[in-house]
């Protein structure tokens, strides 16, 4: 699935697309939280960049008003027959941050801070799993990353749950950590704009709906 004018729709539950196995999954939107922006400052990128640490000028997706913001995740579910007994398989399509309740008029590539706009905002995921968060909350987050223990608790979670909300008691920074559908890669970041050019939505196509057959 690639992102077009139309993508508001596409982000719905209830459609259905088929599979070259022959199977066919129905799409669900689940809520994940909010996240809080103290700075306005989106950061959409592997939870575990330790190895390549961020920058804001690579980093941040979107500057937007601040304040605490919805998150959702479009997801595909294979449903299996009642008899086999097999439990759904769900994984994450794409995910979204919703700023504000203006209909989005038109979809523009996020581009990163320090770049000459040429070339959209991907980030590299090598952990299987992407999050959103406030930039000012990348120092604790990469505190947190050095503790083993945390990302096996976080790990076991997102087997469970396809997402985990993380917060900082002291500072109440938190982040949303969700499971990317088509493992690790490299992830476009796209922004949907109101009449005005303002930042009403933030999206991150996870390109698992383009692996498919079509729509049913």
């Amino acid at each position: 699935m690639r992102i077009m004018e139309g993508y508001s729709v596409i982000f719905r539950a209830g459609d259905r697309y088929s599979w070259s196995s022959g199977s066919q999954s129905e799409t669900e939107v689940i809520s994940a939280g909010a996240v809080h922006f103290p700075t306005g400052m989106v950061v959409a990128a592997d939870p575990a960049w330790s190895i390549n640490p961020l920058e804001e000028s690579d980093a941040v997706a979107a500057k937007v008003p601040t304040g605490s913001y919805p998150v959702s995740l479009l997801v595909s579910v294979w449903r299996q027959a009642p008899a086999s007994g097999a439990v759904p398989r769900s994984k994450v399509c794409a995910s979204k941050v919703h700023v504000s309740d203006d209909p989005v008029t038109h979809w523009r590539p996020a581009f990163p801070s320090g770049s000459d706009q040429s070339v959209a905002l991907g980030f590299a995921v090598d952990s299987g799993t992407a999050s959103f968060f406030d930039f000012s909350a990348k120092d604790w987050l990469t505190a947190r990353q050095e503790n083993d223990d945390w990302w096996d608790e976080v790990s076991d979670v997102l087997r469970r749950d396809l997402y985990v909300l993380i917060e900082d008691q002291a500072t109440g920074a938190n982040a949303i950590i969700y499971e990317c559908g088509m493992g690790d890669g490299v992830y476009e970041v796209w922004l949907g704009l109101n009449a005005d050019g303002q930042v009403a939505e933030i999206l991150v196509d996870l390109e698992l709906l383009s692996h498919g057959t079509g729509a049913v």
